[in-house]
């Protein structure tokens, strides 16, 4: 059964030094209308772009997802907050972006979805647009793949193994609604190897603070902040799924299962998926 749009009911501001431009970044995050769907408009010099948040519009997929239009203009790692709204039902938001990133908080997409809940959130008259699958789509590289099944629900499931150890392998499978979400995902926040923390600091990667300010470092023998699942390595892989395919732009009827895979891996299978489903306006 098709649901009703939803937008958030009043302003939220949030500010935060990004992690990977080192400036200070201020997102205002706006009731829109519906129809309007979900976008960010960047605010620099007196004027602004938009940018639709849409699987054709990721010109960036590295290290995290970054969004950009014609004119040139970026949004760096949309991924957490699109996820929260995601599970909350949101279809229609502007996001008001002072800076060339969203901030990464703690790393996970609870900041997004406390102050959401805190704003409220309005349904509108308008009905969702659901997008259900003919047959399945995959993505295979680099030892690991991503497939998406034909489904009756959002289902994710993810199978990692351990960057260190790969006799060490966890299995997340989560069906997504905000319930789930909360329980399961929303405490999930992101994380990178030792290895991974010292070419970012060294190569410049990262300007802001260093990568335990905002990730879980994961060595051989342990991490450096206290995990909040046994799993939330591999249950972060799946708030990076649903923000990265909540790009559709619909609402997903899908199974979709992670091996080893990433941002990269998630935008692949999208833009295959959007080939032959795109949105028609």
């Amino acid at each position: 059964m098709t649901g009703k749009q939803k937008t958030i009911k009043e302003r939220i501001e949030l500010e935060d030094i990004g992690t990977f431009s080192g400036q200070r970044t201020r997102i205002v995050l706006c009731p829109a209308d519906p129809g309007e769907g979900m976008h960010f408009a960047q605010i620099s010099g007196g004027g602004e772009s938009r940018i639709d948040c849409l699987t054709p519009l990721v010109v960036d997929s590295e290290k995290c997802t970054t969004l950009g239009n014609k004119d040139g203009a970026r949004v760096l790692v949309v991924e957490h907050l699109l996820s929260a709204m995601y599970s909350l039902g949101v279809t229609n938001l502007r996001i008001e972006i002072h800076g060339p990133e969203v901030p990464l908080f703690d790393g996970g997409p609870e900041m997004f979805h406390q102050k959401a809940l805190e704003a409220g959130l309005v349904e509108q008259e308008a009905d969702t647009a659901e997008l259900t699958l003919a047959k399945p789509y995959m993505f295979q590289d680099s030892g690991g793949f991503i497939v998406a099944f034909p489904a009756e629900e959002f289902r994710v499931s993810y199978l990692f193994e351990h960057p260190f150890d790969s006799r060490c392998m966890q299995a997340v499978e989560v069906v997504i609604d905000d319930q789930t979400y909360r329980s399961e995902l929303l405490k999930a926040r992101t994380w990178i190897t030792d290895r991974e923390a010292e070419i970012a600091l060294s190569s410049g990667m990262v300007k802001y603070g260093s990568p335990e300010t905002t990730s879980t470092v994961v060595s051989k023998a342990s991490t450096s902040r206290p995990l909040n699942y046994d799993d939330e390595l591999p249950r972060h892989k799946v708030v990076d799924i649903i923000g990265d395919l909540s790009l559709l732009g619909r609402r997903l009827k899908m199974h979709v299962i992670g091996v080893k895979s990433g941002h990269r891996f998630n935008h692949e299978l999208a833009r295959k998926i959007w080939a032959d489903n795109p949105l028609v306006s």
